[in-house]
């Protein structure tokens, strides 16, 4: 199994940690496969009827997870759509898998999460985190929307407005 992902379990809780902390933990296509198989330990526990009570998703190092690997996306593939669409297609079924967990998943977000490591903390049923940590969607900015993670920002915190437009008096 890859390392770029660990598991520890001690009793009925287990810590799931992305492990690139040189690159902030960003998503890369082998990161995404190794959590995919941590998951898949957790998984099988469950069907063994051993699976633990929490899940805690946190990142080695300094941040949680700088989101998607833009160097894996945007220099190594110029060009080529098959890398960024594997990178995309990746998160969602991370996201679903983590969400189907019967457990609760506790996001420890030990620091920056971006993007999708955002996103990966809306899938968590709780998130604790510290007031300064950076926490966001800069890719907005850049007229490009967090499809994959969107809807579960918008299930975790709202549509915000529902459906109505506040204007300034005057």
């Amino acid at each position: 199994m890859s390392d770029l992902a660990t598991l520890e379990v001690s009793g009925r809780v287990a810590m799931v940690a992305f492990n690139r902390p040189a690159t902030h933990n960003a998503l890369s296509i082998e990161l995404l496969g190794a959590m995919a198989g941590r998951i898949g330990e957790i998984e099988a526990m469950f069907a063994r009827g051993e699976g633990p009570t929490v899940v805690v998703l946190t990142g080695a190092g300094k941040s949680f997870c700088a989101g998607m690997d833009l160097e894996q996306v945007i220099v190594e593939n110029a060009g080529d759509e098959a890398r960024p669409l594997a990178l995309l297609h990746g998160l969602a079924e991370l996201t679903l898998r983590i969400r189907a967990l019967p457990a609760v998943v506790v996001a420890k977000v030990n620091g920056a999460a971006i993007g999708g490591g955002c996103g990966l903390t809306c899938v968590a049923d709780l998130s604790i985190t510290f007031a300064e940590n950076k926490m966001g969607f800069p890719e907005v900015d850049l007229g490009i929307c967090p499809a994959v993670v969107a809807p579960w920002l918008v299930r975790k915190i709202g549509a915000g407005g529902h459906g109505r437009c506040f204007l300034p008096a005057g």
